[in-house]
């Protein structure tokens, strides 16, 4: 026990000094500007580091996770803690987090999208396909509002219309979106009347694909709170009897308890992410799989519209 706070006060003096002499060295703010952005840049490379807030998020855990399990290695005396904690710390959340969330919010998104789209058309404000979409961009939803944005730019920037939203089908990667873009192609293709009747068909099934998937949701919750409940109470119980009985930790203290309990934590996440796995909704598969496949799809499509036409 003194061994390893004596070794955590001798790792803090360290970085202390180190960063002590950094602070004291003269370097000029351009050098000092492009060496952090160096290191932030190899950063993000290196641990493939999400942009924006999920980004800072994760950086928070993993740190989180650092500082944990040098607290529990100095409190407890077990080198095994130095591995099982970061690994609960910045797996834990993400195992017991709800996978159906992103998905659905973003059908839902689809679905306010393309109503917002019939009703610019049906208001007159913009005759065309392409005027509607430029207006849409105002009222578009969270969770599509950057790939609502890069079409609006294509279309501005005069791509075709049906490029642009074969690209617009790739940026949202959703099944739903395929279907969306695809009824829009072939009413840009067509320039005829009904457009807003396709609209509206086409918000009346996804309205219904989102009922659809939060009425899965709501009886799989259940599952997935059971499993928080679970992990609160062995987690209760574990730093329960460690407090209350100090002698409870001592079967731990030899190789082969170490690797016992390391074990157990093990296949207890494992178990939690066979729950994540199973109350998982499967998407079903993409009309278009990649950007590459969807643009041949396009001219495929175009190549026989011109020669029927």
């Amino acid at each position: 026990m003194n061994a390893a706070i004596g070794a955590t006060l001798g790792v803090l003096v360290g970085a202390a000094i180190l960063l002590a002499v950094l602070g004291i060295r003269g370097t000029s703010r351009t050098a000092t500007v492009a060496t952090r952005r160096s290191w932030r840049d190899e950063w993000v490379r290196l641990t493939h580091r999400p942009a924006g807030a999920a980004g800072r998020r994760r950086d928070l855990r993993w740190a989180a996770g650092g500082v944990s399990a040098v607290v529990a290695w100095a409190v407890t005396g077990l080198p095994v803690m130095v591995v099982a904690v970061p690994v609960v710390v910045i797996v834990l959340p993400w195992l017991l987090s709800n996978p159906n969330i992103d998905p659905i919010a973003r059908t839902a998104a689809i679905d306010q999208w393309v109503r917002s789209l019939r009703s610019v058309l049906l208001s007159g404000a913009d005759n065309t396909l392409e005027g509607a979409l430029q207006s849409s961009l105002q009222t578009a939803p969270g969770p599509i509002a950057e790939p609502v944005r890069l079409l609006v730019a294509r279309i501005s920037a005069r791509w075709p219309t049906d490029r642009a939203l074969t690209a617009f089908a790739d940026d949202l990667a959703d099944p739903t979106g395929d279907v969306v873009a695809a009824a829009l192609i072939l009413a840009a293709r067509r320039r005829g009347t009904g457009i807003t009747e396709i609209l509206e068909g086409l918000a009346t099934a996804v309205a219904d694909e989102v009922r659809a998937r939060r009425r899965i949701e709501g009886e799989r919750a259940s599952t997935r709170a059971a499993a928080r409940y679970l992990t609160l109470i062995f987690a209760a119980m574990g730093l329960g009897l460690a407090w209350l009985n100090p002698g409870y930790l001592d079967p731990y203290t030899t190789g082969s308890g170490q690797v016992i309990l390391l074990a157990t934590i093990g296949g207890f996440l494992l178990s939690l992410w066979v729950v994540r796995r199973v109350t998982t909704v499967s998407d079903r598969p993409r009309l278009w799989p990649g950007r590459d496949r969807a643009a041949e799809s396009v001219q495929h499509a175009g190549g026989r519209d011109a020669a029927h036409g």
